[in-house]
């Protein structure tokens, strides 16, 4: 796929986030008051949605995107991240990947979590509760 064919994949695509208080489901460039709320009543200022599944946007078996994930969880606990449960499901015939909000991780750092995951993406924003694509 080409760079702008993935933009576009992307861009139809639904970011689940499940919340403490509820799911909440985010499209790219579409500002979500209650996500904004919810950061702000948390005192967080920025956000990013983080998958280790199918790395180069290349599909893998989901054992070893399972052993992927444990590994990307491994690394954001250990570097002291709050993440909750997220799901990247796409429009059309490409499966639904498991995925991580993750607060207060800047952007810098999580493009280099990307990158060493071989993921092309992420998707990052902030407490005005506008996600956006952060190529890697």
């Amino acid at each position: 796929m080409t760079r702008t064919e993935l933009a576009a994949a992307y861009a139809a695509t639904t970011y689940r986030l499940y919340l403490p208080d509820g799911v909440l489901d985010l499209r790219l460039e579409q500002r979500h008051p209650r996500l904004c709320e919810w950061l702000t009543g948390l005192g967080v200022r920025e956000f990013i949605i983080i998958t280790a599944d199918n790395p180069g946007s290349v599909l893998l078996a989901a054992d070893e995107n399972a052993l992927r994930r444990g590994r990307l969880d491994a690394e954001l606990r250990l570097a002291g991240y709050v993440a909750y449960p997220a799901s990247n499901i796409p429009d059309g015939d490409w499966p639904a990947e498991q995925a991580f909000l993750v607060l207060a991780m800047p952007a810098s750092e999580a493009l280099a979590l990307a990158r060493q995951f071989g993921q092309l993406a992420v998707v990052y924003g902030s407490d005005e509760g506008l996600p956006r694509l952060r190529w890697g």
